[in-house]
């Protein structure tokens, strides 16, 4: 009975995360909970620090043009490519 008491005192000084994460498995063994909370929270930073740095490489980019974005035509050359579909003759014959 000691150790549960032991057990519930330290789940209730843990983070809300550890808490819940570690509360359903109802641990009532002392040094088991300590043990799998500490496991918990270790793993946890290791993937918070994973998806940042991660993060940071794949947002590095957005402000670039996109690679299939329209090139931009000078008037110039609007003006060659319209003479030049009306003079192909691809019109029906009057």
């Amino acid at each position: 009975e000691a150790e549960d008491s032991k057990c519930v005192k330290f789940e209730g000084g843990l983070r809300p995360e550890i808490k819940k994460a570690v509360g359903y498995l109802e641990i009532r063994n002392f040094a088991t909970l300590v043990n799998k909370s500490r496991i918990y929270e270790e793993d946890s930073k290791a993937s918070s620090s994973y998806y940042k740095a991660r993060g940071d490489k794949r947002n590095a980019g957005q402000n670039c043009n996109k690679p299939y974005d329209k090139p931009k035509v000078n008037q110039e050359d609007k003006q060659n490519a319209t003479y030049e579909r009306e003079t192909s003759g691809g019109g029906s014959p009057n």
